[in-house]
């Protein structure tokens, strides 16, 4: 477990990961669970999170020296920002990143530029759209045979 002085650098690396997992289209119950999991790795048992689908808010410490921060989430990660974002995750969650420099990571993640140009990420798409037609109507027409709509 790490202690960590300045609480407001804390709140907003909490903030950011939390943020980044909204952005990995996480679930609002696993961004709430993981989120409680980094606040006790860095011994803050009083801090409390509210996650929606486009909104998140994070209550530190409470009464006189209780702080909220919220955030509005508009970004979406492509599936290499998401590994990244995981490593850092769990790392976080064991309390070992110093909170300013898990902020800069945040921001590095979140800068990441695609590790292709257009053309290859078109051609990736179109072989992941052909695989899932393929899934769902494995025919050489598309549509399904006749044997099978017989069953």
């Amino acid at each position: 477990m790490a202690h960590v002085d300045d609480q407001a650098v804390l709140r907003r690396f909490l903030l950011g990961l939390a943020e980044g997992m909204n952005a990995a289209a996480e679930s609002v119950d696993r961004i709430e669970e993981t989120m409680e999991a980094v606040a006790r790795a860095y011994d803050r048992d009083d801090t409390e999170f509210i996650v929606l689908p486009t909104v998140i808010i994070v209550q530190t410490g409470s009464g006189e020296e209780g702080r909220v921060a919220i955030r509005t989430v508009r970004a979406s990660f492509r599936f290499d920002q998401i590994a990244a974002l995981y490593r850092l995750i769990e790392h976080a969650r064991r309390g070992e990143v110093d909170p300013a420099d898990g902020i800069r990571r945040l921001n590095a993640i979140g800068g990441m530029r695609p590790r292709h140009g257009w053309l290859v990420r078109t051609f990736g798409h179109a072989v992941l759209t052909t695989g899932l037609a393929l899934l769902l109507a494995p025919t050489a027409e598309g549509r399904p045979s006749p044997s099978s709509s017989a069953r």
